[in-house]
Order: structure tokens, then sequence, then C-alpha cells
């Protein structure tokens, strides 16, 4: 019987921990501010439309990380205007990444 409180004791500890560790992260990435001109850039889109990577390489730019998702990418660009390209070309949202990208180790 302990044994089965702890471990559903555990469970809500890691379910609470993520939850508050998306409050820490998320407002960094939101108030970073514009990126600039080479930094990674973290590229949300529309579930209805076309692809996060389909986005960022229609705005010629370049993947990191290890995979893509359909509705969010990390890339970058050397183009002063990658920023609006994104943007022209479908995100809803483009975020400095250069945290994210320093948290998660590449």
């Amino acid at each position: 019987y302990k044994a089965q409180n702890l471990e559903t004791s555990l469970k809500y500890l890691c379910l609470s921990f993520a939850i508050i560790l998306n409050f820490a992260i998320f407002p960094l990435l939101v108030f970073a501010g514009q990126p600039d001109v080479g930094d990674p850039m973290l590229v949300l889109a529309s579930p209805f439309g076309v692809g996060a990577d389909q986005i960022v390489q229609a705005a010629n730019g370049a993947f990191i990380g290890p995979f893509q998702s359909t509705y969010s990418s990390i890339g970058f660009s050397a183009d002063v205007n990658f920023f609006e390209k994104l943007h022209q070309n479908g995100a809803w949202l483009v975020l400095d990444a250069k945290v994210l990208t320093q948290f998660c180790g590449f």
C-alpha cells in the first residue's frame, strides 16, 4: 500500500514540476524580444496550415536540433529578412530561441 502511494506521489510531483517548468520557461521565450539576425528562432505554426518545417524551408532557413515538429521548429538564417519571411510564409509566432537551445544543449 505504501509503495503504491509513493508511486502516485511521484507521478504528481513529476506532473507538477513539468507544469511549473512550462510556466517558467515560456515567458522567458515570449519576452526575449525579436531575435537578431543569425540567432536561432523558434517558429510556431498553425495546426491547420503548413508545418513549421515547411515555413522555415520556404524562408530559406536551416534547422537546429535533432528533430522538427509539425507545429514548431527551431531554425536560423543569416538573411536579414528571415524574421519577416517566416511570418510571410505562415508562422503564427516567432520567438528568440537562444535560451531554449542553451537549455536543451544544442
